[in-house]
C-alpha cells in the first residue's frame, strides 16, 4: 500500500523517535574532528583511500572502509541486462507440482 497522508494504519508502525541508529552513530563518529589532525574523521579515511589507491599498494586492505562508506552512501546501483537473445518462451518453475503428468508440447 503506497503511503496516504493521514492513513491511520500506518500510524505508529515506523521506527519510534529515539530509537537507536548505527548510521546515525557512524555519522556522529565521523564527523568528530580528530585531535591530532584538526580534521574530520571522514576526511582522514577518504585521505588514506586515496594515498593507498596512489600506491597501488597490495597489502591495503580497505574492507572496512568500503563497509563504512556503503553503510553512508549506500551500495552503488547494480545494472541487469536483459537484452539476452532467447527463443521468447516463458517457464514457470512451481514447486511441488510433477511435471511429468502434463503434456509435452
Amino acid at each position: 500500500m503506497p503511503f496516504e497522508k493521514g492513513n491511520q494504519l500506518a500510524k505508529g508502525h515506523g521506527r519510534p523517535k529515539g530509537a537507536l541508529s548505527l548510521n546515525d552513530s557512524i555519522r556522529k563518529i565521523l564527523a568528530k574532528k580528530d585531535i591530532a589532525t584538526k580534521r574530520k574523521e571522514l576526511d582522514n579515511i577518504a585521505e588514506i583511500i586515496v594515498q593507498q589507491a596512489k600506491l597501488g599498494n597490495k597489502d591495503f586492505n580497505p574492507t572496512m572502509m568500503i563497509q563504512l562508506w556503503q553503510q553512508i552512501d549506500g551500495k552503488p546501483k547494480e545494472s541487469l541486462d536483459i537484452n539476452a537473445e532467447t527463443d521468447n518462451t516463458i517457464r514457470f518453475v512451481v514447486e511441488g507440482v510433477d511435471v511429468s503428468k502434463f503434456p509435452k508440447q
